[in-house]
């Protein structure tokens, strides 16, 4: 049997719930109802029931990156490219245009990967002066513009490479998903038809309960 102090305590506590827990308790409950509440995975391509990461990251577009510079270097291996007697062949990068929702996207970081691997093969070299956009060494810019003044012309790309990413958005029920492709295309010049092509797709998902 309670004594009157533990009753007295009881009601207190049985106070408390009426006028502050459960009415913050509701009061969340609509707020759920009326929002809803949206969880992001990322899933991986080849196994979809495999979580990645919640959100888009450099991460995810790096690791695409390697597995798209690995099929390039393999082509250039094999013997593809058509280099000029005695020449590795001259790859001019353009930035990775970025026509997604994204805007942490870092197209340098990328850029360079492509670079450090390509010029390791020995049958590529890439500018660094060459593109669209700011000269990645601004000295060697400046050398080249000596050299046309000198009325000698700087040596031009046999290849570009350029690139984009685009976010693709499909929905079904209360999922969303978000499909991020990541495209590489490598040109041959002056002719400026594709001789290869790869792209990698990361897909976020969201439901929403």
């Amino acid at each position: 049997m309670n004594t009157p102090l533990q009753n007295k305590t009881n009601a207190i506590h049985m106070e408390i719930m009426k006028t502050k827990v459960l009415p913050l308790f509701f009061s969340c409950l609509a707020l759920l109802v009326l929002t809803g509440c949206a969880t992001t995975v990322t899933r991986d391509p080849v196994d979809k029931k495999a979580v990645i990461s919640s959100e888009l990251d450099q991460k995810d577009l790096n690791d695409a990156a390697a597995t798209m510079i690995e099929s390039l270097k393999k082509f250039i291996n094999d013997g593809k490219l058509q280099t000029p007697p005695d020449k590795p062949a001259l790859l001019a990068i353009s930035p990775i245009i970025n026509n997604s929702d994204w805007r942490d996207f870092d197209s340098d970081l990328i850029v360079k990967k492509i670079q450090i691997v390509l010029n390791g093969t020995g049958k590529v070299v890439t500018s660094t002066i060459i593109g669209i956009g700011r000269a990645a060494d601004p000295i060697a810019e400046e050398e080249a513009r000596r050299l046309r003044l000198l009325g000698v012309e700087p040596r031009r790309p046999n290849y570009t490479l350029s690139g984009k990413l685009i976010l693709q958005v499909s929905r079904l029920g209360n999922t969303k998903d978000k499909n991020y492709t990541l495209q590489l295309s490598l040109t041959k010049t002056p002719e400026g038809f594709a001789v290869w092509e790869e792209e990698r797709t990361i897909t976020k998902q969201v439901k929403r309960h």
